[in-house]
C-alpha cells in the first residue's frame, strides 16, 4: 500500500509529497506522525518546505506549516510553490546549458526527439525539450536535456574523459558514457526517478546517477 505522505530531502529543504486523493484530514494526521516519528532525525535546520502532488488550498497548507511546527524543532524560512521550484531548476539548468555552450562548443536543439529519431554530433548537446521513448542521442560530448530523458543517449563518444549526462527528469532506455553502459530501468538497472534534475556520470567503470545538488554545481564549475 502506498504511503499517504511522503518527507523526503531536496538541496533546498524538505519535500512533502501528498497521494493526490488521501483526504485532508488524513493528510495532516500522517504528517504528524512522520514528523513527530523524525523528530531527532530532522533537527533544527532552517529549511524551505514544498508541497507536491495533491493540491493543497492556502489555508491547508498553512495547516500543514502549523502542524509541522509543532512536531519538529525545524525553522521553516518559506513555503516553496512547486511551480516555482521547477521554474528555478529549470533557470539553472538553462546556466549550465549555456556554458556547455559557451566552452565547449556544444549545439543547441530545440525541439523534442520523438520514437525513432535521431541526433548525432560530434560536439555536446543541450536539447531544449523531452527525449522520448525510442529517440535516440549520440554526442561527443556532454548531453544536457532540459526537459524528460525517456530514449537512448550516448555521451562522450569522441570525448569520453568527465562526460557526463543531465537531464530534468532522468529516465532513460539506455544510457552510455564513452565505453561504459547502463542498462535501462525495466530491466533492474537504473532507479526510476520522478521530477528531480539528475547527473549521470562514470565512476569506477560504472554509471552512476545522482541528484544534482549544490555541491554537484559547485563541481561543474556552473
Amino acid at each position: 500500500m502506498k504511503d499517504a505522505v511522503l518527507i523526503k530531502g531536496n538541496q533546498h529543504g524538505l519535500s512533502v509529497v501528498i497521494e493526490p486523493d488521501t483526504p485532508f484530514q488524513d493528510v495532516k494526521e500522517a504528517v504528524r506522525r512522520k514528523m513527530s516519528a523524525g523528530r531527532q532525525f530532522f533537527g533544527n535546520a532552517q529549511v524551505t518546505l514544498t508541497f507536491e502532488g495533491k493540491s493543497l488550498e492556502q489555508k491547508e497548507k498553512e495547516e500543514l506549516l502549523g502542524v509541522i511546527q509543532e512536531n519538529s524543532q525545524l525553522e521553516i524560512i518559506c513555503l516553496v510553490d512547486e511551480d516555482e521550484r521547477r521554474l528555478a531548476e529549470k533557470m539553472l539548468f538553462l546556466k549550465a546549458a549555456q556554458k556547455e555552450a559557451d566552452e565547449s562548443g556544444a549545439i543547441f536543439y530545440n525541439k523534442t526527439l520523438r520514437s525513432g529519431q535521431e541526433l548525432e554530433t560530434d560536439r555536446g548537446v543541450v536539447i531544449l525539450g523531452d527525449v522520448n521513448n525510442g529517440a535516440k542521442i549520440s554526442a561527443g560530448g556532454n548531453v544536457v536535456v532540459l526537459g524528460n530523458l525517456k530514449g537512448f543517449v550516448h555521451a562522450g563518444t569522441r570525448y569520453p574523459d568527465k562526460a557526463f549526462v543531465v537531464a530534468l527528469h532522468m529516465q532513460p532506455m539506455q544510457i552510455r558514457i564513452g565505453q561504459v553502459m547502463g542498462r535501462s530501468p525495466d530491466s533492474g538497472g537504473m532507479e526510476k526517478t520522478g521530477y528531480d534534475p539528475k547527473i549521470a556520470f562514470v565512476e569506477d567503470d560504472r554509471i552512476v546517477i545522482e541528484q544534482i545538488t549544490n555541491t554537484i554545481y559547485k563541481e561543474l564549475g556552473l
